[in-house]
């Protein structure tokens, strides 16, 4: 959970650092429930830093642990994130298959939370393969699925945004998008979902003759994280700002 909370939270490395810490803690303690349930989470917070490598391995190496133990739920989870990273890679429909296939078994063992996050992945998943129809139907039920979870809502106003992105939405729907997706993120305190909702706005601005003002937006942004220079967002930050440099 602390991984997931620091890198939320702007701080990359310090959550990959507690995250190796916990596996070998869970490794060493040779519990397959305890195991899983950890990979649940670092595979959480890889999806969360846009790492769908990272996330396919742990939830490849996890999910077999919890299915031939009989930890059903948890690998269920694991079939989340592994679906969106297979998507991610380049594969949207196998991806959305996977991740159908875990919210059920997810929901199957009585889970709920974090319901809204997980669909918010499947309608991505959709939005990469085209079928945008979908892809609406399950964002509606994503955004009635936002409850207790501190991240939910920001999750799901970044997959929207991004979403209208992919489908070509005129400048004005995705500018209002994108600014929602901005200020869900600032007032949940979650910089890394800031800093991508900010580059994707930076990124239509720029488009539209808007260098100077893109740039200016995004540079405070950028600037705010201390660490993570290696991860996506900082990254795709990075080149956008290297771009708009006259």
């Amino acid at each position: 959970y602390l991984a997931v909370a620091l890198m939320l939270s702007g701080f990359p490395d310090q959550a990959r650092a507690v995250s190796v810490r916990t596996m070998r803690t869970a490794e060493q303690l040779a519990k397959p429930s305890n195991i899983a349930f950890c990979a649940v989470n670092v595979a959480a917070m890889h999806q969360l830093s846009f790492n769908p490598q990272a996330a396919l391995e742990i939830a490849r190496y996890a999910g077999a642990i919890g299915r031939s133990h009989g930890v059903a739920q948890l690998a269920s989870a694991l079939d989340v994130y592994g679906g969106w990273a297979v998507a991610a890679c380049g594969n949207p429909r196998e991806g959305a298959d996977r991740i159908r296939r875990g919210i059920a078994g997810w929901l199957a063992d009585g889970g709920r939370l974090p319901h809204a996050w997980y669909l918010s992945m499947l309608a991505w998943t959709y939005g990469l393969d085209r079928r945008f129809e979908q892809a609406e139907d399950t964002l509606q039920d994503a955004t009635a699925a936002i409850g207790e979870l501190h991240m939910e809502e920001p999750i799901v106003a970044w997959t929207r945004a991004d979403i209208l992105r992919m489908a070509g939405a005129d400048n004005a729907t995705l500018e209002a998008a994108w600014r929602a997706a901005i200020d869900s993120a600032r007032a949940k305190d979650m910089p890394i979902f800031e800093l991508r909702s900010t580059v994707g706005l930076a990124q239509l601005m720029a488009a539209s003759g808007q260098r100077s003002a893109a740039r200016e937006m995004l540079a405070p942004a950028h600037a705010w994280f201390r660490e993570g220079a290696d991860t996506y967002d900082l990254l795709a930050a990075q080149r956008l700002l290297s771009a708009l440099t006259p």
